[in-house]
């Protein structure tokens, strides 16, 4: 694994390369995820990329908007497209060895990716599924309650 020192630079020097659309292009572009963890990281770089079309509205990063969607409805429960499971009190569940790690990397990019939505009054389908940038945002909140529920409770 790469030192996190060297994953900041990479990664700022990918940013930055993005802003002049070097390698852009190449991020994964026929990798589908539906896990953001140290090991995997395009989920990631997929939704802060995505921001330069919703934000900055840059159609050069339409298709990282595209991925970003797509991962999103990989984590919304009746999305047609979602493989996450939930358990009964409605916390995530994909990784047994790092479940929190995943549903708090996974929380903070459904809040990241609504905070784009919202500023530029943006919503997608996933199948029949409408998602807002509330949508997002209350599923964010579900994970946030239903974890320190069962810490504090």
């Amino acid at each position: 694994m790469m030192p996190i020192g060297m994953q900041r630079i990479l990664f700022s020097l990918l940013f930055n390369d993005t802003k002049e659309n070097k390698h852009h292009k190449s991020l994964g572009a026929n990798d589908a995820t539906d896990i953001f963890s140290w090991d995997n990281k395009l989920a990631g770089s997929r939704v802060l990329l995505a921001r330069r079309t919703l934000v900055d509205n840059d159609k050069r990063f339409e298709s990282f908007k595209q991925q970003a969607e797509d991962f999103m409805c990989r984590i919304i429960p009746n999305s047609p497209s979602s493989s996450t499971s939930y358990t009964q009190g409605g916390l995530m569940f994909k990784l047994a060895e790092s479940n929190l790690q995943y549903v708090t990397s996974v929380t903070f990019l459904l809040s990241t990716y609504a905070k784009y939505m919202s500023a530029s009054k943006y919503t997608f389908n996933c199948g029949n599924v409408r998602v807002s940038s509330s949508t997002l945002r209350n599923l964010a909140k579900q994970q946030w309650t239903t974890f320190w529920g069962r810490i504090i409770h």
